[in-house]
């Protein structure tokens, strides 16, 4: 949450009490509203609490409206949409008090999986087909369906549950029109019905409309009118005709077209007579039979991928057979408002915190120790050789699941199998810049990091190999450092100006970057690294300083916590978290790894231990680390050719790996990384070389 926001929200923040909710920890935040994992005090439970931005509040017809329609929403009685315990006011502050939903919502697993299989999308598409009618008996019309208002609520041992959430701005149906006083849409370009873009009477035939693309994104990957341009969104779904689902997906009947042609119709009176009507008229065309909630909402393996020579139909198309990733996790609040002129959409983003189904470790790690004395061997992975600029590799990082290594070099991320060793994927930076930095998301989201001042999002398990999102430098300085934090919420990007920029990623399209930290002594910023729990963030800079910055609730602060300076007085290179959140390191240009506590705070913190290449440091030292997930070793290489592995508890060096190409003008060891298991790391030099090394012991 930025520091604008939260001060125009009266301050709220984890520890502060509102109506006997007392606020543990922020989840979510958009343009419209934030959202606190709370907990009621009078009942002693946990809800998800929004509190609406008072932009919002102030307008008094909006106030009485939110009210009024959360209140009916509540008392429509229907399993699949989200419990509403209560909506108020108190003072100037609107809220409203939601189940909390531990899942993810249905954009995130389209973005995972891709387009899913029939029986998958009609197993979402019909319980909300039902819910929605029950609503529009009750008077109300959503007026805002999409993937990211549907959620799973995901538990162990029995089917998942989807949820529809935010009825708190819909309207009473045919009240209003669909374009409110002020000339603002109420909805989402990409699932606005026609009528609701021309400021008509609205009934539940809207929601149809709108669910019924929500049904083809899901069955395609992509909605129908898909396009960079609002307008040219609003215009298609006023005039043009849907596109062929089946020409998209060749697997799928034709039927399926008939199907849509009626839901997506122009004219609300040539549409299905009801929601669930659409949803069995879907069912039977896909031969689908009836619906089961008991058994039909299930994870399951994505469709097949496109037949060779075709491209998919747009950002999202079909993944990969084998996905990246473990299960949608995480804490979602599902929580949205839109209202934005001309179509703009403000999205909440993806939940700030939560329990992730993925292979970080903290508390010491919950891995099998890893042995590495001894002489570990190295595998070559990918070797473009010669030493020539372009064959750099500049970073590397494993996906969650531990399969599949990215290697970011001049110009282009490479992604290698490792079972099998093969390329799988080769992606072209859009800028044509030098990838200077590559990291992994817990739920298997790329970003690449250039030198042209940009951080590209890809989704690895899709075969598009462009990238879903881009994050901007605001002033276009080369990135030289990214990294997600440790539940997806967040990523940073640190650059040549002495800048770090934040970002809320994962809940909609990429926008302006949400916080901003400023390095106090103005360098270049090489290295930075979020501690295990999301609170911290440390940066290392060309001067001889690392700096902690506290972050709270998703926040930017203004200043460093801790200023550490390196007591060789060279430059930081490259910083690195232990599993546990209590040690980081620092690597600096004179060969020396220094172990700090997470807890330093002022200017005068002293490192608790030295750690200092036995050989000569070379020209930049220290440019590689990586704590091991088990917390035991501790991995440095830099610009001596070799990768020392220290053991953490007696501060010594365990093993010696030497760069296999070393010779004449040694290789240097630019990047190194753990596998999530810890049984394999990964390091990257100068010549080109990327090797997956292994205990001796063959573990």
């Amino acid at each position: 949450m930025s520091e604008d926001f939260a001060a125009v929200l009266g301050g709220f923040r984890a520890g502060s009490r509102l109506a006997g909710y007392l606020l543990e920890e922020q989840i979510g935040h958009g343009g419209m509203a934030v959202v606190f994992r709370a907990l009621d005090e009078r009942l002693n439970r946990q809800v998800a609490l929004k509190i609406l931005a008072p932009a919002i509040a102030a307008d008094e017809a909006f106030r009485q409206r939110f009210i009024r329609e959360s209140r009916a929403a509540a008392a429509v009685d229907d399993p699949h949409i989200i419990p509403v315990f209560e909506a108020g006011e108190v003072g100037d502050v609107l809220f409203i008090a939601m189940r909390l939903v531990r899942g993810g919502d249905i954009t995130t697993l389209i973005r995972r999986e891709g387009p899913l299989t029939p029986r998958r999308a009609t197993a979402i598409i019909s319980p909300i087909a039902s819910c929605l009618d029950a609503a529009h008996e009750a008077g109300l019309v959503h007026r805002d369906i999409k993937p990211a208002n549907m959620l799973l609520d995901i538990r162990s041992g029995r089917p998942d549950h989807v949820y529809l959430s935010d009825f708190g701005l819909s309207k009473a149906a045919l009240e209003l029109s669909a374009i409110t006083a002020t000339g603002q849409f109420l909805g989402t370009p990409d699932y606005m019905a026609p009528e609701q873009i021309t400021g008509k009477a609205v009934d539940g035939k809207a929601d149809q409309y709108a669910l019924a693309v929500t049904a083809f994104e899901l069955l395609s990957g992509t909605p129908p009118f898909r396009n960079d341009e609002p307008m040219a969104v609003i215009y298609a779904h006023a005039s043009s005709p849907p596109p062929s689902l089946a020409r998209l997906r060749p697997d799928l009947p034709a039927a399926v077209d008939d199907v849509f042609g009626r839901a997506l119709a122009k004219l609300p009176g040539e549409r299905y007579g009801s929601c669930q009507e659409f949803a069995d008229a879907l069912r039977r065309a896909l031969d689908n039979g009836g619906y089961d909630a008991r058994t039909e909402l299930r994870p399951e393996t994505p469709v097949l991928p496109w037949p060779a020579g075709q491209a998919g139909p747009g950002p999202y198309p079909p993944a990969q057979p084998r996905r990246l990733g473990g299960p949608i996790a995480g804490i979602a609040a599902a929580l949205l408002i839109v209202a934005a002129g001309v179509g703009a959409a403000l999205y909440l983003i993806r939940p700030s915190s939560g329990t992730l189904n993925h292979h970080h470790h903290h508390s010491g790690g919950r891995t099998t120790p890893v042995d590495w004395s001894g002489h570990p061997t190295p595998r070559p992975l990918l070797v473009n050789g010669g030493g020539a600029k372009q064959d750099v590799v500049e970073g590397v990082a494993f996906s969650p699941d531990g399969e599949t290594l990215a290697i970011g070099t001049v110009g282009t991320t490479y992604l290698v199998d490792l079972a099998s060793g093969s390329q799988l994927a080769a992606l072209t930076d859009p800028g044509g810049g030098e990838v200077l930095a590559v990291a992994f998301s817990p739920d298997g989201e790329l970003a690449t990091a250039d030198k042209n001042g940009h951080v590209y999002l890809w989704n690895p398990a899709n075969s598009a190999m462009m990238p879903i999102a881009t994050l901007s430098d605001p002033t276009g300085d080369e990135i030289f450092a990214v990294a997600f934090s440790h539940d997806g919420a967040m990523l940073a990007a640190g650059d040549t100006g002495g800048n770090t920029y934040l970002w809320h990623v994962g809940g909609g399209p990429a926008g302006d970057p949400f916080g901003h930290l400023t390095e106090p002594a103005g360098s270049r910023v090489q290295g930075l690294v979020f501690s295990p729990d999301g609170q911290t963030l440390v940066t290392g800079d060309s001067s001889d300083k690392a700096y902690l910055w506290k972050l709270g609730s998703g926040s930017a602060p203004s200043s460093p916590t801790a200023t550490l300076t390196s007591p060789s007085g060279a430059s930081v290179q490259a910083v690195a978290f232990s599993p546990n959140g209590r040690t980081f390191a620092t690597g600096d240009g004179k060969g020396n790894t220094y172990l700090w506590s997470a807890a330093a705070s002022g200017q005068s913190a002293s490192p608790e231990a030295t750690l200092s290449n036995p050989a000569e440091a070379g020209t930049f030292g220290v440019v590689a680390l990586a704590f091991s997930p088990d917390g035991a070793t501790i991995a440095t290489g830099g610009y001596t050719g070799q990768t020392y592995l220290w053991s953490v508890t007696t501060r010594s060096v365990i093993a010696t790996l030497t760069d296999p190409d070393i010779s004449g003008a040694s290789p240097d060891v630019q990047a190194a990384a753990f596998s999530p298991s810890g049984k394999q790391l990964a390091t990257g030099d100068t010549n080109g070389g990327t090797y997956l090394w292994t205990p001796s012991s063959g573990q």
